[in-house]
């Protein structure tokens, strides 16, 4: 709930929500080869960031150490293994969207 966060708080939460919304339609828009290799680079990028974002949780969250370990699992290892994914590229239906699958994860 925002009902206790001040204006400026709702300003840039609208302003975070504008730029998620116009992400998505440019997502749709992509061409596969394009999604793929995006896919590709945020391999890359959260390899490079990994144990950043696996502090800066634990200690936002102040993870107790018998935990800590989930935190990784939760947040950059589940997101580097996601995108080490057979690229869109490389899938049977050669580059077409009609055959592919959307599945939430679990």
């Amino acid at each position: 709930m925002t009902a206790g966060l001040s204006p400026p708080a709702h300003a840039e939460l609208d302003g975070m929500l504008a730029e998620l919304a116009q992400g998505a339609i440019e997502w749709a828009a992509m061409p596969l080869q394009q999604r793929s290799d995006l896919f590709l680079r945020t391999r890359t990028t959260v390899g490079q960031v990994s144990r950043r974002w696996a502090e800066i949780s634990i200690r936002i969250k102040s993870t107790p150490p018998s935990v800590r370990g989930e935190e990784w699992l939760a947040g950059p290892y589940r997101c580097s293994v996601s995108a080490r994914r057979r690229p869109l590229r490389e899938h049977p239906t050669r580059g077409s969207a009609r055959r592919l699958r959307h599945r939430l994860p679990p």
